[in-house]
């Protein structure tokens, strides 16, 4: 069988010898995997931060005993509120101010009442916080080593493999970078 070898003109390396970044950080990943050996120090000089613990509290005591269907919606609905502020970070205080934001005081009693413009600050935190999450939910997700690529290096990534399912799961290991 005769060897076709290539033509004198092509001196660059062959298409399945081209490494792309996505696999160039694809085997990085493979290699941080198999050093398993993990302590704070090396964890901080990362700068990996760790989320904070959630609380659970289980949804079957509320619901138990004999319910409408309607019964059952709203306290399922009630309940993915409570979670949803929850996992916005809010204390328990926070939420219960939020839940209670609109019910108008109408027994005026004659003790010491709160300052309305120290509540309005706190359900302007509050507010500020959910901005704050929609916000950070709208960004791109990325991973958490993804490199950047400048403008340049982003077009040969895209040319080397136009049209190939290989790109598809390598990109998500790099990211074009900010244009300033």
């Amino acid at each position: 069988v005769p060897r076709i070898s290539r033509p004198e003109c092509e001196d660059g390396p062959l298409f399945e010898e081209q490494e792309t970044e996505g696999q160039r950080q694809l085997h990085s990943l493979l290699v941080q995997q198999l050093h398993t050996h993990v302590d704070i120090q090396r964890c901080v000089s990362k700068r990996q931060c760790f989320a904070p613990a959630a609380l659970y509290c289980p949804f079957g005591d509320q619901a138990a005993g004999v319910r409408s269907l309607s019964q059952f919606q709203a306290l399922q609905d009630g309940e993915k509120e409570l979670s949803s502020l929850r996992d916005l970070g809010l204390t328990e205080e926070e939420i219960q101010l939020w839940k209670n934001r609109d019910l108008q005081q109408t027994d005026k009693s004659r003790g010491v009442c709160a300052d309305p413009s120290a509540k309005e600050q706190r359900l302007q935190a509050i507010r500020d916080k959910m901005a704050a999450h929609a916000e950070l939910l709208s960004r791109p997700q990325r991973f958490n080593c993804s490199r950047a690529l400048t403008r340049r290096e982003m077009e040969i990534e895209q040319a080397l493999y136009q049209g190939n399912e290989r790109q598809g799961f390598l990109s998500a290991l790099y990211h074009r970078g900010n244009v300033l």
